[in-house]
């Protein structure tokens, strides 16, 4: 039996008690099969990260086994070894994977994604058009939420809050460039926004497909910080 099939019985739970209990010691007896079987499981737990939906993932699971199994052919005395078909499957993957980045709504950055409401109470002469861009942006209306913000910021630009809230509808309208200007003010240094602001710098340059800079910037998130949990989270899913 060819070592994939052996190793697909292994992890599909095919095996019985005795196939088992011989398989199981070749893989301590015998380093290549020991390597081989890592290999599989790490692939396996890529797919299981990558895919939140059950049936997405048994799609793709059948297209990378049928994918394997081309070439692990024997031919005469020779056999594909497993690390070079692996490659195959994992090149399988990698195109399915793109694909699923681009055409998929369900995107990293949209599983990350969650932005909290804003609430203000207008006091004696504050500008009521503060009012209209927090609904706007409380109702996901971006780009009217980003004119009354910018106008309401160039009178109050210590307002950080606000400013925060600009900086997100900046991140949602794409323009990315002017989200990490914000979220890099040194204003927000030491203020209550400090972790706010470094949560979406990170998510402002997961969305730039920059995942050097998001790791860089979610490892400066410390343990029993707000965002700490998510950060972790979020540097799993890109290592």
């Amino acid at each position: 039996m060819e070592r994939w099939d052996e190793i697909e019985r292994y992890f599909e739970g095919e095996m019985n008690e005795e196939e088992t209990r011989i398989f199981e010691y070749n893989i301590q007896s015998d380093e290549l099969l020991r390597a081989d079987v890592k290999d599989y499981e790490k692939s396996i737990l890529l797919l299981k990260k990558k895919y939140n939906s059950e049936d997405r993932r048994l799609a793709l699971l059948k297209t990378l086994k049928e994918e394997g199994k081309k070439h692990f052919v024997e031919k005469k005395t020779k056999v594909v070894p497993f690390k070079k078909a692996l490659l195959s499957v994992a090149a399988v993957a990698a195109i399915v994977l793109f694909g699923t980045y681009f055409l998929n709504n369900g995107s990293l950055y949209e599983e990350y994604e969650s932005h909290e409401s804003v609430s203000v109470q207008l006091k004696g002469g504050q500008d009521e058009g503060l009012i209209v861009a927090v609904e706007n942006f409380n109702t996901n209306q971006y780009d009217d939420a980003v004119i009354g913000f910018e106008n309401y910021l160039m009178e109050h630009p210590k307002d950080l809050q606000i400013l925060k809230a600009l900086g997100i509808s900046y991140l949602e309208i794409n323009e990315l460039e002017k989200a990490i200007n914000v979220f890099e003010n040194n204003d927000f240094k030491g203020s209550v926004f400090e972790h706010d602001a470094q949560w979406y710098e990170a998510l402002t340059y997961l969305k730039m497909r920059d995942e050097n800079k998001c790791v860089l910037v979610l490892k400066k998130i410390v343990k029993g910080t707000p965002y700490y949990k998510q950060a972790q989270d979020l540097l799993d899913d890109i290592q």
